[in-house]
């Protein structure tokens, strides 16, 4: 078919064209050669040949991730994103995340109605006004903020200062990253990390997940934040969800916010002094909102230690996942789809990115010998 892109016959092109863009798979060489070709013709068929099966692969993992938002796994929804290499005005890319917000926010009670036992105060609990969870879909989204929609492979760095070419610090925008990295600050944003968000300011009436620590300069306030690491918030945190695994750090105090960590929550003695007894406060949760979960290695059946520099399978349970793709006890763990990792916690995260779009191919050193494995995640 790939010869048939410079067929004489008009009509063999466009058949070879058409069948070879319904494929869904990663562009194989002979297709990326062609794209180098001498010939125009067969070229710009080429080009547009690896445009679609790249677009059909990607729609095609839609689906795993999309799962995974609609279940609450926050982290493997997050991780999958890394694959969905569809045009940033694909409401399919925003979608989920969208969904995901409005549930926690349902969940944790936050959607507009005061909770019973603050029925006194009818500003209690009600929703984080303008924050892009409340909206029903993309397109409200959009008609009620404009945003401009991003995606791109690295680390987000904002590079310019204007909308419509006007001067602002900070603006309506859809985030998908490796990481961002804001000058300013967010407001009426929607972020998908699959690394740290770091905010020189304050996060106001935005979503953001993140596979990563969230750190602000100023307050968060109006937000769901769902943060796979640590949050520190150098101010206060107001009228918000923030769900973290690790520690929930809110340095001058918190009023009216859901605040649930699988580690610590900190907050300071200044600012919002009275509001502190309308604030939900949950430590060592690892369900938050009975919903919300992080990927453990327990999920595959694994236990690891770090022993003589090298990460170690400590215990692997009868059963699991672990045991049937073939790991033991006593394994050091080499590479995880060709990344080392340096402790239990980069193994997590490694398996937790590999396994959110496929199998693993896990590495391991056995004794004397190497040997594979491959690694799927239980449904």
């Amino acid at each position: 078919m790939i010869r048939q892109l410079g067929d004489e016959d008009f009509r063999a092109r466009e058949a070879a064209t058409k069948r070879l863009s319904a494929l869904a798979l990663d562009p194989p060489p002979e297709v990326i050669a062609a794209t180098r070709s001498d010939d125009p013709e067969v070229r710009d068929r080429a080009k547009k040949v690896a445009a679609a099966m790249r677009l059909n692969i990607a729609a095609a993992r839609l689906p795993r991730g999309e799962g995974f938002a609609r279940r609450g796994d926050a982290d493997l929804f997050v991780a999958a994103t890394a694959q969905w290499e569809l045009k940033p005005s694909d409401p399919r890319l925003w979608e989920p995340a969208l969904n995901l917000g409005r549930t926690i926010l349902e969940k944790a009670e936050m959607t507009g109605k005061p909770r019973p036992a603050l029925k006194r105060d009818p500003n209690i609990f009600r929703a984080p006004v303008g924050c892009p969870a409340l909206c029903r879909d993309l397109t409200e989204y959009k008609t009620l903020r404009d945003p401009r929609l991003t995606r791109v492979e690295g680390i987000y760095q904002r590079k310019d200062q204007l909308v419509k070419g006007q001067p602002r610090i900070w603006y309506p925008e859809a985030i998908q990253a490796a990481g961002v990295q804001e000058g300013e600050g967010l407001a009426n944003n929607l972020v998908i990390s699959r690394g740290p968000v770091n905010v020189r300011t304050a996060v106001q009436v935005s979503v953001v997940f993140a596979n990563g620590n969230v750190t602000t300069g100023e307050q968060v306030s109006g937000t769901v934040i769902v943060c796979d690491g640590d949050v520190e918030v150098s101010q206060d945190i107001g009228k918000a969800v923030v769900i973290a695994r690790g520690n929930i750090t809110a340095r001058r105090g918190a009023d009216t916010s859901v605040l649930i960590a699988g580690g610590k929550v900190t907050i300071g003695p200044d600012g919002f002094t009275d509001g502190h007894r309308f604030n939900v406060i949950k430590e060592n949760e690892t369900n938050p909102l009975g919903f919300i979960t992080f990927f453990e290695l327990a999920r595959v059946g694994l236990e690891a230690k770090t022993a003589s520099g090298a990460v170690a399978v400590a215990t692997v349970k009868g059963g699991s996942a672990g045991e049937k793709a073939g790991l033991k006890v006593g394994d050091a763990v080499l590479d995880v789809n060709g990344k080392k990792p340096t402790d239990a916690e980069s193994l997590r995260r490694l398996l937790r990115d590999a396994l959110a779009v496929g199998d693993a191919t896990v590495k391991l050193k056995r004794g004397n010998e190497t040997v594979t494995v491959k690694l799927s995640l239980p449904e």
